[in-house]
């Protein structure tokens, strides 16, 4: 069972990649705590399955499969991306 730590970064990840960073600032993660905390959830979840890691050039980014997650994407990126209807169309 994830930890707290893990919960929250599992909540804020998306399909979108995002780095650490991101996600960190997304699970609303004190800033006094290191990314290495962050990225130890990550790299446990993804043991798990249940996010992925992409390479980005030299920077690891993350994200969520969609076939395993509940959809969590923000409704920003499914508009810019033409919503559900869009996908529809296609």
């Amino acid at each position: 069972m994830p930890n707290d730590l893990e919960q929250a970064v599992l909540r804020a990840v998306t399909a979108e990649p995002v780095s650490t960073s991101v996600l960190k600032m997304r699970a609303g993660v004190p800033l006094r705590l290191r990314n290495a905390a962050v990225l130890a959830a990550c790299l446990a979840l993804e043991a798990r399955g249940l996010i992925r890691r992409t390479r980005v050039g030299s920077t690891t980014r993350w994200h969520r499969d969609d076939t395993t997650l509940p959809d969590t994407e923000p409704s920003t990126a499914r508009a810019r991306r033409g919503g559900e209807r869009g996908a529809a169309r296609a």
